[in-house]
């Protein structure tokens, strides 16, 4: 359950809707399919509980909260990687929630990370990686700096279809949690039962983030600064980390060799 009403999605605009900065920024985290799906070059190809399953052999399973389980962002992550064929199962994960992290992402967006939320049950999905689109997701997730690797066994997660894996990698924050009123906030747009958070899109906490930190500055521009000025966007992340809630990495287990 929801503890506050989100803000009204903010204008960014004349002329927005045609800034792919802004569009990929705001639209953060992506249009995500009702079902699981293989990821191919050619686009995403739907997966049905009952059809054939997809080869799982030789797979890493990881979680993706925000963005990765889009196929637009994973097209982008893997893309010129050639043929590909990624399960991308859709999930139920108890015990934690999606909640912004306090930062940006260097197109602009402020993304998501996992916190320990017991009693709740996010909306998710595993991708299944060979170690070569392993080693890609890892180089695009800016490890060391925003997230690390981390492996945990024994999570409660239920797939759509296929195993649960025994073990799961995931992406844990090194930001902190994003402040919204002295609590962290969810992202409304991953669904969750027993949610005990404020949630909000991203529209939203990037409206409430500039009031904070644009003073001054248009909405649409402070998007575009965030995307495109790299040392603008790590002043700006410094005084996030001022309000910052310290992450938890609950039961994942940090690998230094990721």
């Amino acid at each position: 359950m929801s503890t506050a009403a989100p803000d009204p999605d903010p204008d960014p605009g004349p002329g927005a809707a045609d800034d792919p900065v802004l569009a990929r920024a705001l639209g953060y985290p992506y249009p995500v399919p009702d079902h699981s799906y293989l990821l191919t070059a050619a686009g995403p190809v739907p997966l049905a509980p009952g059809g054939p399953p997809p080869d799982l052999a030789g797979r890493t399973p990881v979680l993706a909260t925000g963005s990765n389980r889009a196929p637009e962002q994973l097209a982008r992550k893997f893309e010129g990687m050639g043929a590909v064929a990624i399960p991308v199962i859709r999930c139920r994960l108890w015990d934690f929630d999606a909640v912004y992290s306090a930062h940006f992402a260097r197109y602009g967006a402020i993304p998501a990370v996992l916190r320990p939320s017991p009693g709740t049950a996010v909306e998710l999905a595993v991708t299944w990686l060979t170690d070569r689109e392993l080693a890609q997701m890892h180089a695009t997730e800016a490890l060391g700096v925003n997230y690390d690797a981390g492996r945990a066994e024994g999570v409660r997660l239920e797939p759509e279809f296929g195993p649960a894996p025994g073990a799961v990698w995931a992406y844990v924050g090194r930001r902190g949690y994003l402040d919204w009123d002295g609590a962290p906030v969810a992202l409304a747009e991953v669904a969750a039962t027993g949610r005990t958070l404020p949630a909000a899109g991203q529209a939203q906490v990037q409206r409430r983030v500039h009031g904070r930190l644009g003073a001054g500055t248009a909405f649409a521009d402070f998007v575009r600064g965030n995307a495109g000025d790299d040392a603008l966007r790590a002043a700006r992340i410094a005084r996030l980390a001022a309000t910052a809630h310290p992450g938890q990495a609950g039961p994942f287990v940090v690998d230094p060799r990721a």
